[in-house]
């Protein structure tokens, strides 16, 4: 998957999950620094699991 579909996905959980326009950008752009940084040292972007964060920014058990 391409960085911009990781950061589409990213994007449209965050909306899902009801997030601001504000911090969705915010989110969105570090999400996209990182996979920069990880591309210049060519760490590869692996798939895994998608933990869902609950109202207190705690990890659910799913």
């Amino acid at each position: 998957m391409s960085n911009l579909e990781l950061i589409a996905k990213l994007k449209n959980e965050l909306t899902a999950l009801e997030y601001t326009p504000v911090g969705i950008g915010n989110y969105c752009a570090y999400a996209r620094q990182f996979l920069e940084y990880l591309a210049s040292r060519q760490i590869a972007v692996g798939g895994g699991e998608n933990p869902r964060i609950n109202g207190a920014g705690r990890l659910e058990r799913q």
